[in-house]
């Protein structure tokens, strides 16, 4: 697809998503949410970056598309993927959260430490494996920064009430949305 095939179509997916945006009363927060808000069971989630703009037109960039319950049988509802993304109110690991459990929260975390050159000083930081409490801890400041950021992050949900599973129009929709917003590889003939 070139330019001006792809154009339009972005053009027409920003349209839906002001649309959404339209119908839920604007983006939200990750910070201002909590668990018994009318969340849809089953759907997809769109962040955007504050500090990122559309390169071609106005408004803010997508930078994560989400979903959840990918696998046949899973029964984790879109609050359970975005509350893995926000990270821990309370408890032991306050503030913190486990970006083991969510790659959006590892490519967040990995970000920061290559923006404050502590990729050396958290090695552990890519080893998806479990981790130890020691290793836990020793992450925990950057698991709080990464909670911090993705908390402050606009989204849009999408109800999307699909049966689990990797033919779900939920994993239809979030492969294509991807593939439309990504730039990878991309030249403009």
């Amino acid at each position: 697809m070139n330019y001006f095939e792809r154009m339009p179509r972005l053009d027409h997916f920003h349209g839906i998503l002001q649309d959404l945006e339209d119908r839920l009363g604007g983006r939200r927060c990750l910070a201002d949410c909590y668990g018994k808000m009318n969340w849809p069971r089953r759907g997809l989630y769109f962040f955007f970056e504050q500090s990122e703009a559309r390169s071609s037109r106005s408004g803010l960039r997508v930078v994560r598309v989400g979903t959840h319950a990918v696998k046949r049988d899973c029964c984790t509802t879109l609050w359970d993927r975005l509350r893995t993304h926000r990270g821990s109110l309370t408890g032991r690991w306050a503030g913190g959260g486990n970006h083991r459990a969510s790659v959006f929260r590892l490519h967040i975390g990995m970000a920061i430490l290559r923006r404050e050159g502590l990729e050396k000083h958290y090695p552990t930081w890519m080893k998806l494996s479990s981790a130890t409490a020691e290793i836990k801890s020793h992450e925990r400041s950057i698991e709080r920064k990464v909670s911090q950021y993705i908390r402050a992050m606009p989204f849009l949900w999408l109800k999307v009430d699909a049966i689990p599973g990797p033919e779900s129009k939920r994993v239809y929709i979030e492969r294509n949305s991807i593939g439309l917003l990504s730039n990878y590889g991309k030249t403009w003939n």
